[in-house]
């Protein structure tokens, strides 16, 4: 999984303009070399502590407008999880990989 950019740890940090200008959540199977046989985000959550515990929930791999304020109204040192990424295999099952979480620069 990654934003954007492929075989990224799973925690990093970014400023928020690098984070907006990946735009989406990626699927990636580092190492798979199988023509054709994709996964794609089907949707995710971003949390993020402002006060209070703020959830938005995306459907599809790219940032949703919801996302893209939480982000953009991020301060330094803040963090954002995107957690409950589910993907769609090519048969469309669907299945949760797990998070990402990434500390704002």
């Amino acid at each position: 999984i990654g934003l954007g950019i492929p075989a990224e740890p799973l925690f990093r940090s970014r400023s928020k303009e690098a984070l907006l200008g990946y735009g989406r959540v990626m699927a990636v199977m580092k190492d798979f070399d199988f023509e054709g046989f994709n996964y794609t985000v089907d949707s995710y959550t971003v949390s993020t502590y402002r006060g209070t515990f703020i959830d938005k929930q995306n459907k599809g791999p790219r940032f949703n407008d919801e996302v893209i304020a939480l982000i953009s109204n991020a301060q330094s040192g803040q963090r954002i999880q995107f957690q409950d990424i589910c993907v769609k295999s090519p048969k469309g099952e669907i299945r949760n990989i797990g998070s990402i979480n990434v500390q704002i620069k």
